[in-house]
């Protein structure tokens, strides 16, 4: 699956308004050198073996590596109102999504990547094709649940920084830097090893702007555990987050294909 960090290196669910990143504008801050004396470092858990740790509690390797596609169900609540999300994901690069709010019939709306095209229609419009970039931000960015399952391949140093308590659980927070030096903040549960939340921090017009992702109810689904819920909170602002069911290994290869109107070229008649 995807090997970098999701949405513009924003942890995202990126289901059109449903999106967790701040939007085409954010720029995000990049890793500062830690400033934690070495004896503190020195009495703490390494950063990468708690990583490792968490991705052993989902599963074994071959186990995370065995998940070739993914198709989901999602509630989605927030101040608008209720959304039901479908998200079906075939590696390597392959996602459609379509997402409704509830009580509205033309809020019906379609993203899709088929490894070639990219595409966005609604229930009012035709579909129309996607740029190059947003089609490498929903292919890098959809699935939350591989993110859990590849923080060892999507960040490059892990640091830890100390203890926090995140909602009732007791958790080392981990600072994870990318390749390109950009950080998120990793909270893994001291008892099970889950990823317990995610910070991220990011430069907006309106200042520095954090988001947290929590993550609750892992359980286990075919060969690894998934979360069951997820809550997102930024500038006050919260969104909850329910995947309703979660199949692995169930889609096929060319389950996901773009629009016969835009795979088909459209001839044009001469006027008279």
């Amino acid at each position: 699956m995807n090997t970098r960090p999701l949405c513009s290196r924003s942890f995202a669910l990126v289901l059109v308004c449903v999106c967790v990143c701040t939007g085409p504008h954010a720029t995000p801050i990049h890793a500062q050198a830690s400033s934690s004396p070495a004896t503190a470092a020195q009495a703490m858990p390494d950063g990468k073996a708690l990583v490792e740790k968490s991705l052993e509690a989902i599963g074994t390797k071959d186990a995370r590596a065995s998940i070739k596609s993914t198709a989901m169900k999602l509630s989605v609540r927030s101040l608008v109102g209720t959304s039901k999300v479908s998200l079906t994901i075939v590696d390597p690069n392959k996602v459609l999504m379509t997402q409704s709010i509830e009580g509205m019939a033309q809020s019906s709306v379609e993203i899709g990547f088929d490894g070639t095209t990219g595409w966005m229609r609604t229930a009012a419009a035709p579909p129309r094709v996607l740029t190059a970039e947003m089609c490498t931000q929903f292919s890098k960015g959809s699935d939350a649940q591989e993110l859990a399952r590849s923080l060892d391949t999507r960040f490059e140093t892990f640091t830890t920084l100390g203890e926090e308590t995140v909602d009732g659980v007791d958790a080392w927070k981990v600072k994870m830097v990318d390749s390109d030096g950009i950080a998120s903040f990793g909270f893994f549960a001291k008892t099970t090893g889950f990823l317990r939340a995610l910070d991220n921090v990011q430069k907006t017009p309106q200042g520095e702007m954090t988001s947290r992702t929590v993550f609750d109810r892992w359980e286990r689904v075919g060969p690894v555990f998934c979360f069951r819920a997820i809550t997102v909170t930024q500038s006050g602002a919260k969104q909850d987050i329910s995947f309703d069911e979660i199949a692995f290994n169930s889609v096929k290869d060319d389950a996901i294909i773009a629009p016969v109107e835009l795979r088909t070229p459209q001839v044009v008649s001469p006027q008279n």
